[in-house]
Order: structure tokens, then sequence, then C-alpha cells
């Protein structure tokens, strides 16, 4: 019996799931009855997990208020798999004994109404960066920042995934496999998605091969149209002489749209386009066929990480301009019944 099987059970998320089994706040009775309701049906026992000493690790924190939020997430974006960081935050901070507080921030401002009403002694942060006067009242809390940001943010840590490596990772695999006429497709324009492609370019270029990169933008506060970009894409592949034989998905949510606009183009991927893509985000990679090898940034570790790093803050709160950013290294993971790349 899983945490998933309960949670399709009670008609909610795993994420929630495991917030009302820690007892988290913020849940609503009806949601906390429907999963306890579950758990007992099905006899789910949550599996223990090893409490890390706080001693053991070197870090102190017991009883520290942890704020982790989520600020409107920018259009242009993919979305990310916010069970897996919550997961993630909520297993660090049971694990250091702090006090977690979680919240969808609609906006900067609203964040900081929030923690005007809340005593919190630091901050793990995704999405939209404050800027100006907003930003003002938070460069002085502890604060980590998780994954990139299409705009960096001028204070706090930031634990995010190794783009670099990914896109070498990604240019890697396409050349063992024997494409050396590869195409990457992405719709993000912020800085660590362009190292991901730039990583990719210089691999591919380094190895004697030719890379197009489609990195279609959309304007700032626009949502992209990513089916009419991946229909850009299918005419670069049969428009260009030579044609290309390896595509690079720089984000799994793009994918659906991808295969749809192969399928009626008459171009077969896995036979006629090598494909990998990114974030091995799993609703993403549900139903496609054939399956694409897919690059895992381990968005749960990258979450435990920043609270890690959190913690290790709240020793030199007086040093805060001392700034660090972590890369957490990717894995790959190839599609089922596949051992290695050709």
């Amino acid at each position: 019996m899983t945490i998933q099987q309960v949670a399709e059970a009670a008609g909610v998320s795993a994420s929630t799931v495991s917030r009302v089994l820690n007892q988290a706040p913020g849940i609503a009775a009806s949601t906390a009855e429907a999963v306890h309701r579950a758990v007992e049906a099905m006899a789910y026992k949550p599996t223990r997990r090893r409490r890390a000493s706080a001693r053991s690790i070197g870090l102190t924190a017991s009883g520290q208020r942890v704020g982790f939020f989520i600020v409107q997430h920018q259009p242009g974006s993919s979305v990310p798999a916010y069970d897996h960081l919550l997961r993630g935050v909520s297993n660090a901070c049971n694990d250091l004994h702090l006090d977690l507080q979680v919240g969808f921030i609609d906006s900067p401002s609203e964040l900081i109404q929030r923690l005007g009403r809340q005593k919190l002694d630091g901050l793990i942060l995704h999405g939209i960066v404050p800027s100006g006067d907003m930003a003002a009242p938070l460069t002085g809390i502890p604060t980590v920042w998780l994954m990139g940001n299409r705009k960096r943010a001028s204070w706090g840590d930031q634990v995010m995934p190794d783009n670099g490596l990914i896109g070498q990772m990604a240019a890697q695999y396409l050349l063992r496999s024997g494409h050396r006429n590869v195409v990457y497709h992405g719709v993000n324009s912020g800085w660590s998605m362009s190292v991901r492609s730039l990583a990719f370019q210089q691999a591919i270029e380094d190895a004697g091969g030719e890379v197009t990169v489609l990195n279609h933008a959309p304007p700032v506060g626009r949502e992209p149209d990513v089916e009419d970009r991946a229909r850009q894409l299918v005419e670069t592949f049969k428009s260009s002489s030579p044609r290309p034989t390896g595509l690079f998905v720089a984000e799994d949510w793009l994918l659906r749209s991808v295969y749809a606009a192969f399928a009626a183009s008459g171009l077969q991927l896995g036979t006629d386009v090598g494909i990998i893509s990114c974030n091995n985000d799993r609703p993403f990679l549900l139903g496609l066929s054939p399956a694409p090898a897919t690059i895992d940034i381990r968005f749960e570790r990258i979450a435990y990480r920043g609270v890690e790093q959190l913690v290790n803050r709240f020793a030199r709160v007086g040093n805060l301009a001392d700034r660090v950013r972590i890369m957490i290294e990717p894995t790959l993971v190839l599609p089922a019944g596949v051992s290695t790349a050709a």
C-alpha cells in the first residue's frame, strides 16, 4: 500500500496526505477526515523514516519557524512538481524539528503582508522575485530560493538543478545514440534555462555536431502558445537539409504538444528522431509512446537541501551578504527496457 493509493482513494494529492498525517496547519477539516477514512479503510501504515539527529549532521534548529511559500509562478515557464518540492521541505522540517508554515502567494506584496502577521525565523521561496521596496522587508530574513527564477533574487541563497550538467547530459545521450545533427526545443527565457540550452549547444558543437536552438520565449507576462511552437519545431525538422535526427525537449511539460505535432507530421519520434527531455515530472510522461529518456532534476532533494541550507543560515544571521548557490546533480532516466544508450 502506497501513499499515492491513499491519495487516490481520498481524492487528494499525495502531498496533502503527507500534510494530514504530519498534522500540518491549514488543512480543511473535511479534507483531513477524507484522508483519515482512506487510511483506515486501506489499513495504510506510513513508512517511518529515521529522523536525522541534529547533532549527528551538525544542524541545530529545533523549534524555529520556517515558511515555505510559492510566489505567483511566472507565466511562460513550466509548473514545477509542487508535490515533490513540498514533500522534500516537509520531510526536512520533520527531521530537523522545524515548525513549517506553507502557502501559495498571489503576489510579492501579499508575501509582505503574510510576514507581518506571522513571526518566521526563515523563508523557503519559489517563484517571482520581489523587487525594489517590496524586497526590502525580506532581505534581513534568512532565505533560500528553490529552483531557478526568471530574474535572480538580490538576496538569499539558492538551491537548484545543475543546468550546465543537464545540458551536457542531454547532449551526451544523443551523441552516444548516434545523433550529430540535433535540435533544442524550449519556451523559457529565464537565466537558468539559458544555461541549460547553452551547455547543450556547446557540448554538441565540441563533439563536432550541429545544433539548432529553438528557445521560443514569450513576451514577459504572457503564456507561450506551446502547440504553435511545437508545429514550428516540426517544420524545422522537415525543412532542414540535412534533416536533424535528435531532439532535446528542455522540460517535460512541453512533451505532449511535441508528440502531437510529430504524430500529425508523419515523422516518428523514437525512430526518425531520437528524443530526450528533462525534469522527470511523471504526470507529463504518462502515456507517451515511445517513452522518451528524461533527466531527473531531483525536486525532493533540491527542497530537502534548501531546508538544510536555511538551518545553516540560522547560525549566521548577521552575515547574510555571504550568499551561496548550491547545484544538485541530475540523473539520467532511460525508458523501460533500455539499459544503456545505443
